[in-house]
């Protein structure tokens, strides 16, 4: 059953509490028949110094708070705070309500998990494939027939924090497991087993680019993660390069999303409610509420700053 409109404004997920690193009582949630392993600095690795594989990763619960990081270790899966929480979530609702009305109502996800051959999984903050390309998209994998993206998605979004800030430990620092399989790794990782100043979010978009994501949304910047400010990646001959940015105040779209235009200060501070009596196809209009003509007057102002925004050229990035 997918969310009605009215639950697409006002639900979000529900927030669990997890903690920020592994302990040896997590060994015990491991399933029977699972690698023997050990806990080294709040990662889980296989006791042999062998990498746990993507089979063995998806015979988890899945409950188990884990990733699977380029070295083959599970990470715990990191702790959001609220204002994250609160953006990631605005924003869903804006391309959700989106999706809806153009027949993708299961278009965008929150934290889905992707696998793309040859490379680790990642759960991003938001994901978006198109109709089309959801119907291919989503398999099942596994001995349990879990369903999963395993192609990249033609949108990504990451919403900064400070965590995403911190250096990735790469190179002679990283002792946790014998890393004697780096010639089944992607090129990427043998690329980034090397360099030692990446943070995660260029981890990232690396990451992104290496499986052709098409675009990349960043809000936030690395002065102020809080700041309600957009930067869009657009992939290019296979490279994806800064495109644009956006402030609050300023309308910003996407190919990807005819008839669209988003406010950054929306994610910041939630849309304004006449959003939600817009209209996308087969064109932009508002259907009116009776009971509320302020409401139905805030939507057709919406619309003239969407539709000038439509007809703007891109904003260019210095």
């Amino acid at each position: 059953m997918h969310p009605t409109e009215e639950a697409t404004r006002s639900q979000g997920p529900v927030e669990l509490e997890i903690p920020e690193a592994f302990n040896e009582d997590w060994l015990a949630a491991l399933p029977k028949d699972f690698p023997k392993c050990i806990v080294l600095s709040g990662r889980i690795a296989r006791a042999d110094g062998e990498p746990i594989t993507i089979e063995q990763y998806l015979e988890l619960p899945e409950d188990f708070p884990a990733l699977l990081n380029e070295y083959g270790e599970l990470e715990m899966s990191p702790a959001s705070d609220k204002v994250h929480n609160n953006r990631r979530n605005a924003f869903y609702r804006i391309l959700s309500f989106y999706c809806q009305q153009c027949g993708n109502p299961n278009g965008v996800g929150i934290e889905e998990e992707i696998f793309v051959s040859g490379f680790r999984s990642y759960r991003p903050d938001l994901s978006y494939f198109s109709r089309e390309r959801l119907q291919t998209a989503i398999q099942p994998i596994g001995k349990r027939g879990q369903r999963y993206a395993v192609e990249a998605p033609d949108l990504v979004v990451e919403i900064l924090s400070y965590s995403n800030l911190e250096k990735v430990v790469v190179g002679e620092e990283k002792k946790l497991w014998k890393q004697k399989s780096t010639s089944k790794w992607a090129p990427i990782f043998k690329e980034l087993i090397q360099d030692k100043s990446l943070t995660k979010i260029d981890l990232h978009l690396k990451l992104y680019e290496a499986t052709q994501v098409k675009e990349v949304w960043i809000v936030g910047e690395v002065t102020n993660v809080y700041s309600p400010k957009l930067t869009v990646y657009r992939l290019a001959s296979g490279k994806l390069h800064k495109s644009a940015e956006f402030m609050a105040g300023e309308l910003f779209c996407s190919p990807l999303f005819p008839n669209l235009a988003i406010d950054p200060q929306w994610i910041q501070d939630g849309v304004p409610e006449g959003f939600y009596l817009i209209r996308f196809f087969p064109q932009l209009y508002a259907i009116k509420d009776e009971h509320n003509p302020q409401l139905t007057s805030q939507a057709y102002q919406l619309i003239q700053r969407i539709q000038q925004a439509l007809t703007l050229p891109s904003h260019p990035t210095a």
